[in-house]
């Protein structure tokens, strides 16, 4: 019985073995899972946080470009103000020169409508007024009213001019209500 004994307890060792070699292995490979399944997880975070990365890059990139864009455009707006504001004032400057020379012209035909209604008084007695007397009056009215006809000529010219020079600084203002 001893020799059976001493086989069954040499079985007895090899299963319990190889039990304990199946654990052993069974751990190993499972201490290889997860130490894999790690690795994978640190890969996946690393490609994440590249993806990231890069999104954020052109993120930024798109913004400064975009802020560029702005930029232009609000010089662009700004150029365009400047431009329309130094038509507005050259317009003004004109329109002031205008209105002296009118303020003047004025002037010059309320003399000549005081120098008319004297000449139409004729300053003369009864018995000298003649018909020569008549005829140079006539002729200084006509004289006169050639002058005003051409002075109303040029008035209606200058405020074509002006009414042409209101409308290109309008058109080039950029904002018109």
């Amino acid at each position: 019985m001893i020799p059976f004994v001493g086989t069954m307890l040499t079985a007895k060792v090899l299963v319990i073995g190889a039990a304990v070699a199946a654990v052993a292995i069974t751990v190993a490979s499972a201490a290889a899972g997860v130490i894999g399944y790690n690795k994978g997880v640190a890969a996946d975070k690393q490609r994440s946080d590249l993806v990231i990365t890069t999104m954020q890059v052109e993120a930024a990139q798109k913004l400064i470009a975009a802020n560029a864009l702005v930029k232009q455009q609000s010089d662009n707006l700004q150029a365009t103000k400047e431009r329309a504001e130094h038509d507005l004032q050259a317009e003004r400057d004109l329109n002031k020169r205008l209105r002296d020379e009118s303020v003047a012209s004025a002037g010059a035909a309320e003399r000549m409508r005081q120098r008319l209604a004297a000449a139409a008084a004729g300053g003369v007695a009864a018995g000298d007024d003649s018909v020569t007397s008549c005829r140079e009056r006539a002729a200084a009215f006509g004289v006169v009213l050639g002058e005003a006809l051409q002075a109303h000529a040029l008035c209606t010219a200058d405020i074509e001019d002006v009414a042409a020079s209101y409308r290109a600084v309008r058109g080039s203002w950029p904002v018109v209500k």
